[in-house]
C-alpha cells in the first residue's frame, strides 16, 4: 500500500499503474494507493481493511512527512453485518446483469451481452474482496479484480 500526501500530482489510479508496470513479468505486484487522509480518516473510524493494513502490514518506507493517526474502534458484529450487507447487495446486483445477460442473448445483442456479464463479474468480484477485506474496490478492470480477489481468496482463480 502506498499512501499519497494532499500535494500529489499524480492521480492514486496513476500512481498503481506506474508502481504495477514497473514491476518485472516474472513479478506480479497488486498496489493499492491512496490518499494518506482518506487512509487516516478511515483509521480513526475503525475500517475494517485500514486497520488490518495498520496492524499487519510492513513499513517499507516512511517519509516522516504524514503522520498517521491512531485507530479507532468498532464493535465487531456491527463490522460483519455491514461487511454482509454491502455483499448481499453485490451479489443481488450480479444476479441481475446476469439476467439481463440471457434477455440480450435471446435478442442477439451480444454486445450488451457481453457488457452485462463484465458487470456481473465485476460485481461477483467486488463483493468478494469487499466482505473478506472490507476494502471498496473502485476498478472496472477484471484483471486487477481478479489479482485482489485471489490474494483473499486463492481458490477463486479456479473457477472462472
Amino acid at each position: 500500500m502506498v499512501l499519497t500526501p494532499e500535494s500529489a500530482k499524480r492521480s492514486h489510479y496513476e500512481l498503481q499503474d506506474i508502481i504495477e508496470s514497473q514491476a518485472s513479468d516474472s513479478l506480479s505486484i497488486t498496489a493499492i494507493v491512496l490518499p494518506v487522509r482518506q487512509f487516516n480518516d478511515w483509521l480513526g473510524c475503525g475500517h475494517p481493511f485500514v486497520l488490518k493494513v495498520f496492524t499487519r502490514a510492513l513499513l517499507c518506507y516512511d517519509a516522516g512527512n504524514n503522520p498517521l493517526s491512531g485507530p479507532g474502534q468498532r464493535d465487531k458484529e456491527s463490522i460483519i453485518e455491514e461487511l454482509q450487507q454491502e455483499f448481499d447487495r453485490h451479489c443481488g446486483l450480479a444476479a441481475e446483469f446476469f439476467a439481463g445477460t440471457e434477455l440480450f442473448v435471446t435478442r442477439k445483442n451480444y454486445r450488451m451481452a457481453a457488457f452485462n456479464l463484465h458487470q456481473a463479474a465485476e460485481q461477483t468480484y467486488a463483493g468478494i474482496i469487499h466482505f473478506l477485506s472490507g476494502w471498496r474496490v473502485q476498478t472496472h478492470s477484471l484483471d486487477k479484480l481478479c489479482r485482489y480477489a485471489q490474494y483473499l481468496l486463492p481458490g477463486l482463480a479456479e473457477l472462472f
